[in-house]
Order: structure tokens, then sequence, then C-alpha cells
């Protein structure tokens, strides 16, 4: 047990011991075949490259050229491998430069759109606005007009007849 200012850990040694669960026992065996293939692929993996060694180190002539070509072969098919990786991202790129081009491009012809319709839309309110202005300017022109015609005529009206 170890002391951990005032808490005690407890060591996995002592912690009960569970019954084992239905599925447990039930996969077991499964389990326990799966384990052996691996560990009989491995140790055939193991064996056969043991065998190519001793073959390359101290095999003949015939043997050699047998390994070499096998090698040669291994190289080749990875080769095409990474050229077809290699192509497959190139087209996946393209395409993916393809997509972002017209979503840019589609991205800008709206924002044009929006700019077009909100300079339509600032110039009209802006006539709207000219119009409503001279529409005013005209009208205190006239009431300006008419008081001016009201204050004279009752000036002029009413000239000299308080004087007596």
């Amino acid at each position: 047990l170890r002391r951990m200012s005032g808490y005690i850990r407890q060591s996995i040694l002592l912690r009960p011991k569970l019954r084992s669960s239905q599925n447990n026992r039930e996969n077991l065996d499964l389990e326990h075949q799966r384990e052996l293939q691996r560990e009989e692929a491995r140790r055939l993996a193991t064996q056969e490259m043991d065998n190519r060694r001793i073959k390359a180190l101290h095999g003949d002539a015939s043997e050699r050229r047998e390994i070499a070509a096998e090698l040669r072969q291994d190289m080749e098919h990875q080769l095409s491998q990474r050229e077809a990786q290699r192509q497959a991202e190139q087209q996946r790129e393209q395409s993916h430069g393809q997509n972002v081009a017209a979503h840019v491009w589609m991205t800008q012809s709206i924002e044009q759109q929006q700019e077009q319709q909100r300079r339509e839309y600032l110039r009209t309110l802006m006539e709207e606005n000219k119009r409503i202005l001279a529409e005013k300017q005209r009208r205190e022109m006239e009431e300006k007009q008419a008081d001016r015609q009201i204050d004279g005529s009752q000036f002029f009206g009413n000239w000299g007849r308080n004087a007596r």
C-alpha cells in the first residue's frame, strides 16, 4: 500500500477477483483460436524471411537471380502503387481545385449581384429623397408666398383704417 497525502491507493494485486462474464466464457475458445492463428502467421512469416535470407546469402546463382527478380517485381509493384496513389491524389486535388474555383466564381458573382442591387436601391432611394425634398421645398415656397400674400393684403388692406 502506498500513502499519498492521506489517500491510500489500492494495489492491483489486492483487488477482489470478479466472476468472468457470460460473454467472456462464450468467446474464450474463439479468442484462443484467433491468438493461435496470429502466432502461426507470425511464425510462418519469420520462417519465410529466414529462408529467403539463407538463399540470398548461401544460395547458388539461380536462386539469387530468382530473389533479385522477386525483389524487382516487388519494387515495380510498389512503384506502380505509388504512381496510382499519386495520380489519385492529383485527381482529388484537381477536383478540389475545380470545386474551389467554382465556389469562388459563384461567390463573386453573388457578391457582384448584391453590390449591383445595393447600388440600385441606394440610387432609387436617393432619387426618392430628392423628389421628396423638392416637393417639400415647393410646398414651403408656396406656403411662404401664401403667407406673404395674406400678410401683404392684410397690411395694406388695414392701412389707414386705424389712423382715424
